[in-house]
């Protein structure tokens, strides 16, 4: 599962998902400027080529958008969408 972001967001995604079994994640930013964005403890695991991600996807497709601006997550949506991802839907079990 790759998760499109790397920020404050994505590490309360990654707790929900942890709680319910999964993980497995790949992070996803799609500029290395970005970087400076990046949670402590992930950064090794960030992937910024399409190459890297759609051989992931080959394994498993699916992806959350895990980030909270609106414009990045369109453009995450879209980017990923043309390279064969598949949107998830995460909800926390105490929704």
């Amino acid at each position: 599962m790759v998760l499109a972001g790397a920020g404050g967001h994505c590490k309360e995604l990654i707790g929900i998902l942890l709680n319910q079994g999964i993980e497995e994640f790949h992070y996803y930013v799609s500029d290395k400027s970005y970087s400076n964005r990046v949670s402590s403890g992930i950064a090794d695991l960030v992937y910024y080529s399409d190459d890297e991600i759609i051989h992931i996807f080959q394994k498993n497709s699916d992806f959350i958008l895990a980030t909270g601006g609106t414009k990045t997550r369109s453009n995450f949506y879209e980017k990923l969408l043309s390279l064969g991802g598949n949107p998830f839907t995460v909800i926390a079990d105490s929704s």
